[in-house]
């Protein structure tokens, strides 16, 4: 969605691989689920904000162990910029990306 719309991205299979290819290329916005293998979503954030607390981060999830939206709660007090509820539109996504990096 984010290369149809102009942008270069870089996807990754879990955290780590992400933390991996960031330190070899640095990108100004990560976005991560919160729900993932290995290393969830919380964990990620907090590994970024350690070494790298400038980068923006956008955390996406589908729901939550305390209701709907309720682990994008957690993730804002973790550390991510914005946090979207999936499903989300192109426009929604588009709107997220724009607002945390500005062309």
């Amino acid at each position: 969605m984010l290369r149809q719309m102009g942008h270069e991205a870089v996807g990754a299979t879990d955290a780590d691989v992400a933390m991996e290819q960031f330190s070899q290329a640095p990108a100004d916005l990560v976005i991560t689920d919160i729900v993932m293998p290995n290393k969830d979503g919380f964990e990620t954030i907090q590994a970024f904000r350690r070494s790298h607390n400038d980068v923006k981060i956008l955390a996406v999830s589908g729901g939550g162990r305390f209701g709907q939206g309720s682990f994008l709660k957690e993730a804002r007090l973790f550390g991510a910029d914005l946090a979207l509820m999936k499903p989300f539109s192109q426009r929604e996504l588009l709107a997220a990306v724009q607002a945390l990096v500005p062309v």
